[in-house]
């Protein structure tokens, strides 16, 4: 005699064990796209991070140049303390200033994508 649940058909041996491979899929789906998300989550924090920098790093490097000190050094001052990398300072006259920084996303995604830049410009209102 065969044994049967209610409302459904005579049970088979050869369906045990497809409701694991189902979940095991499931979970392995799930944590690819956790993965997925967290390393754009990382790329756009340091996007953030960089536009923060530059921002912060061109007001710091309008008010040395107009103080008569040295843009390009309080302008790297600043990025540091954003941790973040100066790559590019252009004092353009008049206390005005260029700065472009860098910042490298966190873990192994910093590595394949490279650093997220940011460019600012600052000056003294006319």
């Amino acid at each position: 005699m065969t044994a049967r649940r209610a409302g459904a058909g005579p049970l088979t041996r050869g369906d045990g064990g497809s409701g694991s491979v189902l979940v095991l899929a499931v979970v392995a789906a799930a944590l690819v796209l956790g993965a997925g998300s967290a390393a754009v989550a990382s790329v756009a924090l340091a996007a953030v991070r960089a536009a923060g920098a530059a921002d912060a790093s061109a007001l710091a490097a309008s008010a040395a140049a107009t103080t008569g000190q040295d843009p390009c050094a309080a302008a790297d001052a600043a990025a540091r303390a954003a941790r973040t990398e100066l790559v590019g300072c252009a004092p353009a006259g008049g206390g005005v200033v260029d700065v472009r920084v860098a910042a490298v996303p966190g873990g192994a995604v910093g590595e394949l994508t490279g650093p997220a830049t940011a460019r600012a410009r600052a000056g003294p209102v006319p």
